[in-house]
């Protein structure tokens, strides 16, 4: 998920299962946590994904912590009721 591995929080394996990107390819995940970025932004079941070398965020999963996403074409800025700002 993250290579910024302070972030990532009660790491437990994960029972063997794989999930599937849309060229059809597998990955394999390897545990699951809960993500722990900054003040506001927590979540939880974060799947580890062997040999993936991006992040992928759910953005409902943060809406649904009142948290907003706004995106442009250089950034995404996640902001709280309090207008706290994380790029």
């Amino acid at each position: 998920m993250t290579r910024v591995k302070k972030y990532l929080v009660d790491l437990k394996p994960y029972s063997t299962s794989y999930v599937t990107f849309c060229d059809g390819a597998k990955g394999e995940i390897n545990g699951a946590c809960k993500l722990v970025c900054h003040q506001f932004i927590r979540l939880g079941d974060v799947l580890l994904v062997k040999g993936l070398t991006f992040n992928l965020i759910n953005i409902s999963k943060l809406c649904d912590q009142r948290l907003k996403v706004n995106f442009t074409k250089f950034e995404c800025l996640v902001t709280n009721d309090n207008r706290g700002v994380k790029g």
